[in-house]
């Protein structure tokens, strides 16, 4: 069987756009993360509750995806309760978390996708 060789700049360009979705969202947390922003979340509290993690984990994903401009913190006028809200950049997420739910719903039916 003779393999058709690997269209060299098709490969390049997917490779930097997926590393840089990696680096940026890629692993669960951050996704699930963008998820629950997605649902309405914006307190660290809340997302807290929902994925049932340490407030530091949390704390340190919420920065990292401000950093990488998924997300904006907006600080309350009491300073101690910052809200978190997706940028229009972290909404553009969403098509990709709904496909990667809609697989996980599809073809790992016994525990679905963590993204729902």
């Amino acid at each position: 069987m003779q393999f058709a060789e690997c269209d060299e700049d098709i490969a390049a360009n997917a490779e930097t756009g997926g590393s840089a979705l990696i680096d940026g969202v890629g692993e669960a947390v951050s996704m699930l993360i963008v998820r629950d922003a997605l649902a309405g979340c914006r307190r660290p509290a809340e997302f807290q509750r929902r994925l049932g993690m340490p407030a530091e984990m949390i704390a340190a994903k919420l920065d990292a995806l401000v950093e990488t401009r998924i997300l904006e913190r907006n600080d309350s006028c009491n300073g101690i309760d910052p809200e978190y809200v997706l940028t229009d950049k972290g909404r553009e997420l969403e098509p990709l978390l709904q496909a990667l739910s809609n697989w996980g719903r599809a073809h790992m039916p016994i525990r679905n996708s963590i993204l729902e």
